[in-house]
C-alpha cells in the first residue's frame, strides 16, 4: 500500500503500471513497507550518484545509464576510484561509459585498487607526459604528440637511460630540422651506438667511465665529438609530419 500510495501521489498510473511497479519491488525482495522504503532510498542514492558521474561526461540521466553506472561500480573497490575513472574519461573529446569501463579494467589489471594507488599512478603518468611534451616542444615539434612520440620518449628515458641534460641538448640541436622528431631519433640512435649517454661526457676527455649499470659503459667525448655526430646526419631533409 505504501508503494501504491507513493505512485498515485506523483502520477496518474494505470493498474498495469502499478502491477509492474509491485512486480519490480517483489523481485528486489521489497515485500514490506520497510523494505519498500529501503529500496526506494537505495534507488534514490544510486540515481543521485549516477547524476553526478554522468554529468561529468555530459551524458543523459536515464534508467539504462543509471544501470550501467551501477555495473561499473562492481569493477572498482570504492566510489572514489570510480569518480577518478570518470574524470579520466571526461578528458576525452568524446567521453563514454565504455571508456570508463576500459580505464577501470586497466587499473584492475595493474593491481590499482585504492584511491591512493590510482592517484600515484596518475601522478607518475602525468609527470611522464609533461616531460615528453616539454622535450618535444623544445625540439620544435609542432604536430600533436602520438603513440610513436611517447614510445620513443619512454625508450630514451627508461631503456637507453639518456641523461635529461643530454636529451635537452639533442632537442635544442633538432629545433631547426624540418622533421625534429625524426632528427632527434637519428641523433640519439647514433649517440647510443657510440656509448654517449650524458652531456657531461662531451667536455671530458678522460678515460672510459662505467655507468651506474654495470652493463653500460660510457666513453668520454669532447664537444667536437658531439658535433661530429650531428654532422654525420642528414640535417632536415624530410618534412615534418
Amino acid at each position: 500500500m505504501t508503494a501504491i500510495g507513493d505512485i498515485s501521489a506523483t502520477t496518474n498510473p494505470s493498474f498495469n503500471y502499478i502491477d509492474s511497479v509491485l512486480a519490480s519491488l517483489k523481485s528486489k525482495g521489497a515485500t514490506t513497507s520497510r523494505k519498500v522504503s529501503e529500496t526506494k532510498a537505495d534507488e534514490s542514492k544510486a540515481r543521485n550518484e549516477a547524476k553526478e558521474l554522468l554529468g561529468m561526461l555530459g551524458l543523459k540521466l536515464n534508467p539504462p545509464n543509471i544501470k550501467r553506472v551501477s555495473a561499473l561500480k562492481e569493477l572498482c573497490a570504492s566510489d572514489a576510484v570510480l569518480k577518478l575513472a570518470f574524470g579520466e574519461a571526461a578528458k576525452r573529446q568524446t567521453p563514454s561509459l565504455n571508456y570508463v569501463k576500459t580505464v577501470l579494467e586497466s587499473w584492475q589489471a595493474q593491481g590499482l585498487k585504492t584511491k591512493a594507488d590510482v592517484a600515484a599512478y596518475l601522478t607518475g603518468r602525468n609527470d611522464f607526459q609533461t616531460g615528453a611534451y616539454a622535450l618535444f616542444k623544445k625540439a620544435g615539434v609542432k604536430t600533436a604528440l602520438n603513440e610513436a612520440h611517447f614510445n620513443a620518449y619512454l625508450k630514451w628515458t627508461n631503456e637507453d637511460v639518456f641523461a635529461p641534460d643530454l636529451l635537452s641538448a639533442v632537442a635544442e640541436a633538432s629545433a631547426g630540422a624540418n622533421n625534429p622528431f625524426q632528427y632527434m631519433t637519428k641523433i640519439l640512435a647514433n649517440l647510443k651506438e657510440k656509448g654517449m649517454l650524458t652531456k657531461d661526457a662531451f667536455g671530458n676527455t678522460s678515460a672510459a667511465k662505467k655507468g651506474s649499470d654495470a652493463a653500460i659503459r660510457q666513453r668520454a667525448y669532447s664537444a667536437e665529438d658531439f658535433q661530429s655526430v650531428l654532422d654525420e646526419l642528414d640535417f632536415g631533409t624530410e618534412a615534418d609530419e
